[in-house]
């Protein structure tokens, strides 16, 4: 192996040190931007949501980088011990959280992996880890338009990072008109890219959008969207004639496996449940979608009771992504006996809607087959009998009949896994997902930056799903199957994005001081 450029690595890292200062020293107006646009009060618990999908995941990327480049610097290798790789059931695992002794402390109990693709050994692992650090001629590879979302403010800047630091190419990042009033805070946090000529902003519509990708300089284009949008873009007039890799939209399942469980217990699920819905007035591609249970599980009533109880004593948000009202409009249309958590709301918001019982074998039905992209969830029972068989049908029924493979999650207590056998393990083995988390919401694998994030690589061009490629892969991994993330059925520490954490937002606060200081 070849040994990386000197001058590269010190120019690359000096620009993340730099970057860490100037998006911490935004941080603040930053989250006051988000929360005047999506009607929170910047004072409030819910504003935490700003602190952790803003600032705060940017912060923590920009210094997983920055370790990453440190170390192939001082050692002209990449970063991966030999304890963190691991062989199961034929394939190569990389355990890469927690590491040091901080990562356990804030996350007791949570353990990352990430799992190769079987042609992947540990040779091939390592050989082509930071490969464009070892190749090349130090040029850049080129120009990547960046297609930015307008839900969650960290991405299109994480997206940037990404192309720059892991692709070595220059970036346009085309800001989404729903939340291009950060683009003036997103210039100063990544001033010194854009006085590189490494990184421009660009604003505008899809005309504007459509020029750049188009445009004969643009090399590759990087999309975080709908996959319609990637389609337009790609089967097009005229057709795009150059690299995308994508992170598109999924119906994320939540698998409960059934137990037996306590009051207390049932009543802390609903609420893990009810938070993977409503982060974010649920304009998330890893908001909860579909509720899988078993039939006869003997507590499903008074799980979906508790559920339903949480989503009532939940505040409503204010639905700022364009549509929301008329997807929201629609599935009440298709499922009318759903459980609605308020009959009045304030102007402009949309209540929690639990819609419970569907029929598994109605495959064409809405709440399968299309994101919803608002604050609505389904329940679909399965007439399995134990907590195996039901592992093993949820599995085939959510590969099979849900769109999308992006992310999923399973909630299992300690002593139903232990029962269970080797079907938990084969259960996620067989799901077909980019990210799967248990007992945790899939988006602490997002945020985590050390588990790169993407649908899982099965996808074409003209079967789009949830996308082609992964981001967020600060180790710089290539041939990755799939994340895992585990948590403790019940957690040690009460999570700052829980619905009823009272302490979230110092918490989310602490947690984006911290970032920026750590490494």
């Amino acid at each position: 192996m070849m040994e990386p450029a000197a001058d590269a690595l010190a120019q690359r890292i000096n620009w993340l040190q730099q970057m860490r200062r100037d998006t911490y020293a935004v941080a603040k107006e930053w989250v006051a931007a988000g929360c005047a646009a999506k009607q929170i009060d910047s004072k409030s618990a819910i504003a935490s949501e700003e602190w952790l999908a803003g600032p705060m995941s940017v912060l923590r990327h920009l210094g997983l980088l920055q370790k990453m480049l440190e170390h192939l610097s001082k050692t002209n290798s990449p970063l991966l011990n030999d304890d963190e790789l691991e062989q199961r059931n034929g394939s190569w695992v990389a355990k890469v959280f927690p590491r040091g002794w901080l990562d356990p402390l804030l996350f007791s109990g949570y353990r990352a992996e990430i799992r190769f693709l079987k042609k992947e050994s540990p040779s091939s692992i390592r050989a082509n880890m930071a490969r464009n650090y070892f190749e090349g001629n130090g040029e850049w590879a080129g120009r990547c338009v960046v297609l930015g979302a307008g839900n969650v403010s960290s991405i299109g800047l994480q997206d940037v990072l990404n192309k720059v630091f892991c692709g070595n190419y220059k970036c346009v990042l085309k800001l989404n008109p729903v939340n291009d009033y950060l683009g003036e805070i997103y210039e100063r946090a990544f001033r010194v890219l854009i006085e590189a000529e490494v990184l421009e902003i660009a604003y505008g519509g899809a005309e504007v959008g459509a020029r750049l990708v188009h445009d004969a300089e643009t090399t590759a284009v990087h999309i975080t969207g709908s996959s319609r949008v990637h389609d337009a873009i790609v089967h097009g007039n005229p057709a795009l004639d150059k690299p995308i890799t994508s992170e598109l939209g999924c119906v994320t399942p939540i698998m409960i496996v059934p137990g037996v469980w306590s009051q207390r217990q049932l009543r802390d699920q609903a609420v893990n449940v009810a938070s993977m819905l409503v982060n974010n007035a649920s304009f998330n591609c890893n908001a909860a979608k579909v509720l899988v249970t078993a039939k006869g599980w003997p507590q499903r009533k008074d799980f979906l009771a508790a559920l339903r109880h949480v989503l009532a004593k939940t505040e409503t948000r204010f639905a700022y992504y364009p549509g929301a009202e008329q997807r929201h409009a629609d599935f009440c249309v298709a499922y009318p006996d759903a459980a609605v958590s308020s009959d009045s709301v304030p102007q402009g918001h949309l209540p929690w809607v639990l819609a419970s019982g569907l029929d598994a074998n109605v495959a064409t039905q809405i709440a399968f087959t299309d994101e919803a992209w608002c604050g609505v969830l389904a329940e679909v029972p399965l007439a399995v009998e134990t907590p195996a068989d039901f592992l093993s049908s949820a599995t085939e029924f959510c590969n099979q009949h849900l769109f999308g493979n992006l992310s999923c999650g399973i909630i299992i207590d300690a002593a139903t896994q232990k029962s269970v056998g080797d079907a938990y393990e084969q259960a996620i083995n067989k799901l077909r997902y980019g990210a799967v988390a248990i007992n945790v919401w899939s988006a602490v694998v997002y945020a985590l930056g050390v588990t790169p994030w993407g649908a899982y690589p099965e996808n074409s061009l003209e079967s789009i799903s949830s996308g082609i490629g992964f981001v967020h892969n600060t180790r710089m991994f290539e041939g990755i199957e799939k994340c895992v993330l585990e948590a403790p059925f019940r957690p040690v520490i009460h999570p700052p994005w829980m619905v009823n954490n009272k302490h979230r937002l110092a918490v989310a606060k602490a947690f984006t001081w911290l970032e920026a200081r750590r490494y």
